[in-house]
């Protein structure tokens, strides 16, 4: 199965240095209420959570250290991910609600349930992040001592 990797970075431009407790709080936050009474019927009229489910695909949230800035991960079809895109976030970023910009884009041809495999991926690429962030900072503390 031929599907593309996105990560969208996406910052609120209403409250740009805001510090949000979680996901939840930057979305019921910032997002715009109608544009997601829109998202809700294209869906359906587009059938997108079937094609979803059939197309084997992933997707996630999370929140960067400074939890300033919102990223979303897809794995899915281009078809999804540009519907995805250009119903919502890109209808937000054209409001001037969110800055959304995409900062990965990988075509992947993988022929297997890849949702344990990606949630592994990540969770091991943050544990190694973490702890060169915190290596970091201890070399930090150390020069001014």
């Amino acid at each position: 199965m031929s599907n593309t990797l996105v990560c969208f970075k996406i910052k609120s431009l209403k409250f740009p240095d805001k510090k949000w407790d979680n996901i939840r709080h930057f979305i019921f936050t910032t997002q715009d209420r109608n544009l997601e009474k829109i998202d809700k019927q294209e869906r359906q009229k587009f059938d997108y959570n079937t094609k979803w489910s059939n197309a084997g695909s992933v997707g996630f949230n999370f929140l960067d250290e400074s939890k300033q800035n919102l990223y979303l991960v897809i794995y899915s079809t281009d078809e999804l991910i540009d519907f995805s895109y250009n119903i919502f976030y890109k209808a937000h970023q054209d409001k001037q609600i969110w800055e959304v910009e995409k900062i990965l884009n990988i075509k992947l041809d993988i022929d297997k349930n890849i949702e344990p495999l990606m949630f592994d991926l990540f969770n091991n690429a943050c544990e190694k992040i973490l702890k060169q962030i915190d290596k970091m900072s201890v070399e930090v503390n150390n020069i001014y001592k």
